[in-house]
C-alpha cells in the first residue's frame, strides 16, 4: 500500500498575469514544499494582448482571442492556489472581476501588481535625451569622433546644473507612485522598497524588477500560505539552468553619475550587458545608436534580447568599440 506521503493529490498553483509571474514561478519551484505538494501552472496574458515576439513582428497564436483555450480555463477552475495579476486598464475576458469568476470558492487567491519605477533614471525618463543624442551623433562620420561626442555628451549631463527641488519632487512622485501600485497587492513591498532602493538596485529600466526584488515577493507570497525555506538568492540563480538567468537583465540602463551621487546610492554604479560583460556609459549608448541605424529604433535598449546573433553579434560589436 503506498504511504499517504505519496498517494496525496497535489495542489494546482496557478500563477496569471505577465513575465513577472513566470519569474515568481521560476523562483518559487525551487522550494522543497512546492515540489512535493504543488504542481505550479503559469498562463501569459502577455499572449492573448499581443506581446508576441514585438521585435520580429510575430504575432502571439493567442493574440485576438476573446476567450480562453480550454487548457486555460480548466487552470482557472480547478486552481487551489491562485496568484494573478492585478490589471490595470480594460482588458475584457482578462480583467480580474472576469476572471475570478472561473475561481472556485475555496481557491485561496493572491493578487500583485505589476510593480514598477522610473526611480533610478531621472533624466531618461523625465528629462529625455536619447533621441537628441542619437542624431547628432550620426552627423558624425568617422567613429572615434562619435565615441568622443558620446561621451562629452554623457559628461554635459553629469556636470549641468539641476534644480534640487525638481530632483526632489522627482524621488517623491516615484515613491509615491510606487506607494499606489502596492496598495493593490495582497503582498505588500512598500516598506521593503522604500528602506532599500538606495541599498540595493531594485528596478531594471522602468517596467522591470530587478532579480532580488522578485526573490523578496516571491518569499513574501509564499509566507503568505505558510512555506518558509531558507533559499538564497545566489542558490535560486545557481539552480537555473535556462537563460537568462537573471530576471529583466536586458532592459537595465546605465545610472548616470550625478544621479548615483545625488541619491547616495550604497550599490555599485557599473552597468553590465548580459548581466556579466561591465561596460561604461558610453559604450552602451554607442552601441544603442548602432542597433537604432542598423536594425531600427524598436530593437534599442529593452527589446535588445530579440536581436538575431547573424544580424547583428553584440559581443563582437564590444570589442569593436573597444578597439576604436
Amino acid at each position: 500500500m503506498l504511504s499517504y506521503k505519496h498517494s496525496r493529490k497535489k495542489k494546482k498553483l496557478v500563477l496569471f498575469g505577465n513575465c513577472h509571474f513566470n519569474e515568481i514561478r521560476r523562483n518559487i519551484i525551487q522550494y522543497n514544499e512546492i515540489k512535493q505538494n504543488y504542481l505550479p501552472y503559469y498562463i501569459c496574458i502577455n499572449n492573448y494582448i499581443g506581446y508576441g515576439d514585438v521585435a520580429n513582428g510575430k504575432k502571439s497564436s493567442l493574440q485576438d482571442k476573446t476567450y480562453f483555450t480550454d487548457e486555460h480555463l480548466n487552470l482557472l477552475k480547478t486552481a487551489d492556489i491562485f496568484i494573478y495579476q492585478n490589471i490595470e486598464t480594460n482588458r475584457g475576458f482578462l480583467n480580474n472581476k472576469e476572471v475570478l469568476k472561473y475561481i472556485k470558492k475555496s481557491c485561496i487567491q493572491i493578487k500583485i501588481p505589476h510593480y514598477r519605477s522610473s526611480i533610478y533614471h531621472y533624466n531618461h525618463y523625465n528629462k529625455p535625451y536619447f533621441k537628441d543624442m542619437k542624431e547628432k551623433t550620426n552627423i558624425i562620420i568617422n567613429n572615434k569622433e562619435k565615441l568622443k561626442f558620446i561621451k562629452n555628451y554623457i559628461d554635459n549631463i553629469n556636470n549641468k546644473s539641476y534644480n534640487k527641488q525638481d530632483l526632489d519632487n522627482f524621488i517623491n512622485e516615484q515613491l509615491s507612485h510606487f506607494k499606489k501600485i502596492d496598495n493593490y497587492s495582497d503582498v505588500s513591498m512598500y516598506n521593503f522598497f522604500i528602506n532599500n532602493w538606495k541599498k540595493i538596485q531594485l528596478i531594471n529600466g522602468r517596467s522591470y524588477p530587478t532579480s532580488y526584488f522578485m526573490f523578496i515577493l516571491s518569499k513574501k507570497i509564499l509566507e503568505k500560505i505558510n512555506i518558509f525555506q531558507n533559499l538564497s538568492l545566489t542558490k535560486m540563480i545557481q539552480n537555473r539552468i535556462l537563460i537568462p538567468k537573471y530576471f529583466g537583465e536586458f532592459s537595465n540602463i546605465p545610472i548616470f553619475n550625478f544621479w548615483y551621487n545625488y541619491n547616495n546610492f550604497l550599490f555599485k554604479n557599473q552597468y553590465y550587458w548580459y548581466s556579466h560583460i561591465p561596460m561604461t556609459n558610453y559604450e552602451f549608448y554607442y552601441l544603442q545608436i548602432k542597433i537604432c541605424n542598423e536594425l531600427g529604433d524598436k530593437y534599442s535598449f529593452n527589446e535588445v534580447v530579440w536581436i538575431d546573433e547573424e544580424k547583428l553579434n553584440i559581443l563582437d560589436e564590444i570589442n569593436l568599440i573597444r578597439n576604436i
